[in-house]
């Protein structure tokens, strides 16, 4: 029997799916009704190794390290109860599973904080509504200090919201100017209280 690139291979059937089962690429095995491998081809005797039974290996996700993770299939093959196994390399189908699970929760907390910032918006608005109009009024000295320490935070946390709020709207991509000391400042200001937690100190210029 000649194949279409003109080689010869053999004309035994036997011999031929013998030769297709040796060299196929696809980890397979052939099994008995209580999973005893009783026959395999290389590639599931590279990738599993020693195996001799395979009731015991876990049928999804059964991750191999350096090798990958695979999903065992099986197939009847008769009816005294032989199966055929084989492994599918599904090692970029689980790490897009992981990125699209990473990317709902972070849909999901930008939901949060969206929703936390407008319930902040509110109160903050009346804080410093009110701190200004009182910052307008004859005081003494000391109070006004507080007054004024009342309304300097209370802008700081409003400029936190609406970073917030720009971070979690949906907008269409455009080119536009902007000014980049301001984006600057603006990370910076998201990241001050990490950064203090974790006893950093940023300067910018």
């Amino acid at each position: 029997i000649m194949t279409r690139e003109g080689f010869a291979v053999a004309s035994d059937p036997v011999q031929l799916v013998s030769s297709l089962f040796a060299l196929i690429p696809v980890p397979v095995a052939i099994t008995d009704e209580s999973g005893r491998v009783i026959l395999s081809n290389s590639a599931f005797s590279d990738l599993f190794p020693g195996i001799q039974n395979t009731t015991s290996m876990p049928q999804h996700d059964l991750e191999l390290p350096g090798r990958g993770t695979f999903e065992i299939e099986t197939v009847p093959l008769n009816d005294q109860g032989m199966k055929i196994v084989y492994a599918t390399d599904i090692t970029n189908e689980v790490e897009l599973r992981g990125q699209v699970l990473h990317l709902e929760k972070l849909a999901a907390i930008g939901r949060l904080v969206s929703g936390v910032a407008h319930e902040l918006n509110n109160p903050l608005a009346g804080i410093l509504g009110y701190a200004q109009l009182a910052a307008r009024s004859d005081l003494d000295p000391g109070l006004r200090r507080m007054i004024d320490v009342i309304v300097a935070q209370s802008e700081r946390c409003s400029k936190i919201v609406q970073n917030f709020l720009s971070l979690a709207s949906k907008q269409e991509p455009k080119r536009i100017g902007f000014d980049l000391n301001e984006a600057v400042r603006n990370v910076v200001q998201l990241r001050e209280y990490q950064e203090n937690v974790d006893n950093i100190e940023v300067t910018t210029e």
